[in-house]
């Protein structure tokens, strides 16, 4: 059984019989990278970055919020495959997309407008630009009194 919450990589056969499933550990809606060679995902705490290497078998964290920089919520690969995209919010709450590699901080590339116009979905990107959808919170709403006859 898979419990919700944690990341599963399953392996077919040839013939088309499942070979294995390897669960990678807590974490949410998990990338192929470019090559197919491994899978990003957020932490399930959305505190860092984690890549699995269909090869070896094994994660590492590429990404770990230190707590002053941002959290994560979502992950792209970028075209050249080392490098990762991340939608996250810093400790200010405001949302962005950061890029980054093995062993270096985050770097900032979009800063969403202030939280009453959200991202609301995820972000996809074609190596050159990024794409997402924005959100305006706003409603009508009509207020009336009911009385009894």
């Amino acid at each position: 059984m898979i419990t919700p919450g944690v990341v599963v990589v399953t392996f077919r056969a040839a013939g088309g019989g499942w070979l294995r499933a390897d669960t990678l550990g807590p974490g949410r809606r998990p990338v192929w990278s470019p090559d197919g060679r491994a899978v990003a995902y957020p932490e399930a705490r959305g505190i860092g970055v984690v890549v699995y290497s269909l090869e070896s078998r094994t994660s590492r964290v590429v990404y770990r919020s230190t707590g002053s920089e941002p959290g994560v919520d979502l992950v792209e690969w970028a075209s050249d495959g080392r490098t990762l995209f991340f939608k996250g919010t810093d400790v200010r709450g405001l949302v962005g997309i950061w890029s980054v590699t093995e062993g270096k901080r985050p770097r900032l590339l979009v800063r969403f407008p202030p939280p009453d116009v959200l991202s609301t979905r995820g972000f996809a990107t074609d190596g050159k630009r990024f794409y997402f959808t924005l959100g305006d919170r706003e409603s009508d709403v009509f207020v009336a009194e009911v009385t009894g006859r």
